[in-house]
């Protein structure tokens, strides 16, 4: 039987299984059945042992597979982006380019570009005219991708919105979300590390001086906004809170997605100052007043 690391998170409680008690959770939820599955083998090993029955519950952990191309990073860069320019005061449009129209938010600056392939995007729009900077937070996960379909998401993808928009808007800044562990040498054995630093060594050349590659680490999400990831969700659940204890008790600071928002409009306020950034840039230029 396959459970999961995530049965520490929850028992399985008896009096209210199906939640018609307790504000439902989906991710205790998630937990409480795997729970379920522990027990289970455990009473069943017990009850067939005499018959030389086993019931085993593996925890495999993170299982790499081709449904994981799917998952990508659940947008949680992206929201945490939108928040923080929803909340400048200085910024008076914000066109999302999106795969479809989203529900709920409803600011009056706010402008949908309906894209369902990026490949072909073309920025044919008059909107994109005059467009002061991009903040590109899109991707996907490499575990169980090709390094053929990892480049033509991460590279292709990214390069076609980048030089659409360039040509409309020559003097615009773009500031893109890399990752930790990036390699812009081409040395790297790691397929993800090598691709991604094509496109940082891409988007350079395409906007000298205009480009500003953002490389976090670890980032903590807010309240508001969580991956859409499961796993990464529970991951989140469970960190967040030990790294919240960590930075009020030792003032360390973690990086959070308000911070890569708020240095992004930064940069576009204040101009490219470091074109490689790790989380103590983003952090100083997230601080940055003036």
């Amino acid at each position: 039987m396959v459970s999961s690391s995530a049965h520490h998170f929850s028992p399985v409680v008896f009096d209210d299984i199906h939640y018609h008690i307790r504000p439902y959770d989906p991710w205790t939820a998630y937990a409480q059945s795997k729970t379920a599955l522990v027990l289970f083998a455990v009473e069943a090993s017990r009850r067939w042992l005499e018959d030389g029955i086993f019931v085993n519950a593996v925890m495999p952990g993170a299982i790499k597979s081709n449904l994981q191309r799917h998952s990508g990073s659940g947008g949680m860069v992206g929201q945490g982006v939108l928040l923080a320019s929803l909340a400048a005061k200085d910024v008076s449009d914000i066109i999302l380019l999106v795969r479809k129209q989203p529900e709920g938010e409803h600011d009056p600056r706010l402008r949908y570009v309906v894209s369902g392939d990026l490949l072909t995007f073309d920025a044919t729009d008059p909107l994109f005219s005059d467009v002061d900077a991009c903040f590109f937070c899109a991707g996907i996960s490499s575990s169980g991708v090709s390094e053929a379909a990892y480049r033509r998401v991460t590279y292709d993808m990214t390069l076609r919105v980048a030089e659409q928009l360039k040509a409309r808007s020559p003097q615009m800044k773009f500031i893109y979300v890399s990752g930790a562990g990036a390699d812009n040498s081409g040395k790297s054995s790691q397929m993800w590390a090598r691709v991604r630093g094509e496109v940082e060594n891409a988007l350079l050349a395409l906007f000298p001086g205009k480009a500003a590659i953002f490389r976090p680490a670890v980032i903590l999400p807010t309240p508001e906004v969580q991956s859409r990831t499961p796993a990464y969700r529970l991951l989140y659940t469970v960190i967040a809170p030990v790294m919240r204890l960590i930075s009020a008790t030792t003032g360390k600071r973690f990086l959070s997605i308000i911070d890569i928002g708020n240095a992004m409009l930064n940069i576009t306020r204040f101009g490219v100052e470091k074109t490689i950034m790790a989380k103590p840039d983003i952090v100083a230029c997230a601080d940055r007043r003036r």
